[in-house]
């Protein structure tokens, strides 16, 4: 079963890494004020993966349901990084690739279909 913890917890840990490379001497002064959208933000995505994987073992949602709830919920996200002074579609962009990355192969095995 995929837990929202464990998932946050290596997005979460992808995002930040990910975002330190990219801006490098200006993270110290971004993170500090990006790091609370970037944690509930992507706490949502992790909710709804596992609201997914809920759903598929129901028999209530399509593959393709659950790869548009998954999409609005991406868009949603670098939306909001995008309010965050010093981060641009680039860098939102990659944050969010990056942390959907650390969790793919635990997340496409659980659900028995190729979500991310």
């Amino acid at each position: 079963m995929l837990t929202v913890s464990e998932l946050l917890k290596q997005m979460l840990t992808a995002a930040r890494e990910t975002l330190k490379n990219e801006l490098q001497d200006d993270f110290t002064v971004v993170w500090p004020q990006l790091r609370t959208y970037t944690r509930t933000e992507l706490k949502k995505i992790a909710e709804t993966v596992a609201m997914i994987g809920r759903l598929r073992v129901e028999g209530k949602l399509t593959n393709r349901q659950a790869k548009i709830l998954l999409d609005m919920q991406k868009h949603t996200t670098r939306a909001v990084l995008l309010t965050v002074k010093g981060i641009g579609l680039l860098e939102a962009e990659t944050m969010v690739n990056s942390a959907l990355a650390a969790v793919k192969q635990v997340v496409n095995k659980a659900l028995g279909f190729k979500l991310l």
